[in-house]
């Protein structure tokens, strides 16, 4: 059977209160020590409006635009043309975009109705990063790999644009 130890008696001493102690191990109370921060996540797509394989109406005159959400906010020096791709038949379209937050914005110049167009976007070491440097997780498998393993692409249709029309002689 296992033996008991007696516990140690210590000499009388003058109490000693938990920030006298703490400081003379050269340790910060218990309120100023801080939570380390959780391990770095790479960034994903939330959401794309149009939706994967959606059909888009487009005004006369007016364009869309393309809306992606991350789940981090991004760094918008890695948004680069290069980096965020508007294709058609694998041939570039003209587009502007703008990044605010975790939101990107893709505005085309001008797109041809009845086309499949695809938006990707570049993870990998050269491509879209957060504001943590963590790299874009497009196949979301929660690692960080080159591109085109992690690119994230999403086609979407255009199609005539049907204006709302008031039924004539219906009374």
């Amino acid at each position: 059977p296992p033996q008991e130890v007696p516990p140690e008696v210590a000499p009388e001493a003058e109490p000693v209160s938990q920030e006298e102690t703490i400081a003379d191990a050269g340790e910060q109370p218990p309120e100023a020590v801080k939570e380390l921060p959780p391990e770095p996540m790479a960034p994903t797509v939330v959401s794309n409006i149009p939706k994967d394989g959606e059909q888009v109406e487009q005004p006369p005159g007016k364009p869309i635009t393309i809306t992606v959400t991350f789940d981090k906010e991004m760094d918008p020096s890695t948004m680069t043309y290069e980096n965020v791709i508007l294709t058609q038949d694998d041939n570039p379209v003209a587009y502007s975009f703008r990044i605010y937050s975790n939101q990107l914005f893709i505005t085309p110049a001008n797109l041809v109705r009845d086309m499949v167009y695809e938006v990707k976007l570049v993870g990998g070491q050269h491509g879209l990063r957060d504001t943590n440097g963590n790299t874009l997780d497009g196949n979301y498998d929660g690692t960080q790999q080159p591109s085109p393993v992690d690119d994230y692409t999403f086609p979407f249709t255009t199609v005539d644009y049907i204006a709302p029309s008031i039924p004539v002689g219906v009374e």
